[in-house]
């Protein structure tokens, strides 16, 4: 199903601005932010992108996911294929990680406890690599810093 036979499906119009927000997280490897979106639709104003983001959620084009005190908007399926994350809580970034094993043991459980699972959510937080490095070579210039600096022998 497409964008535009979703929403006559709802009787709603496919506007320019719904189409340029659309196209701004389609275009994104990574979950945006409300000022991401508005940044990459500049031809659109705020509360459309905000007006937007409601239909989508509503129609579950998007999913919403919650980082901290910040929300992040992603397409949902059909739109991109089911996966993960994993946050990172200096730098904010979002890595997308493919879970067969995951997928596998939501299955497992769900025939062993005789659940019909809808839905399911599972993003890890965390210090990414590149922040974990820059920590290390904050942390060794610091102690550099702070070293006591050798007695120079001064000769009389």
């Amino acid at each position: 199903m497409t964008l535009d036979d979703l929403f006559k499906q709802h009787d709603l119009r496919l506007t320019k601005p719904r189409q340029q927000v659309f196209d701004a997280l389609q275009k994104s490897d990574v979950p945006l932010t409300i000022s991401d979106i508005a940044k990459k639709c500049n031809d659109i104003n705020r509360t459309s992108v905000y007006r937007a983001l409601v239909t989508f959620n509503d129609l579950k084009i998007i999913n919403v996911v919650h980082v901290g005190w910040k929300n992040y908007y992603e397409l949902a399926e059909p739109f991109i294929p089911h996966h993960h994350h994993l946050y990172c809580i200096r730098c904010q970034n979002a890595t997308p990680i493919q879970t067969p094993e995951l997928e596998q043991l939501i299955n497992y459980l769900s025939r062993k406890y005789s659940f019909l699972v809808i839905d399911h959510h599972f993003e890890l937080e965390g210090v990414c690599q590149k922040c974990r490095q820059e920590q290390q070579l904050t942390k060794s210039i610091s102690a550099s810093k702070n070293k006591p600096k050798p007695e120079s022998k001064s000769t009389k």
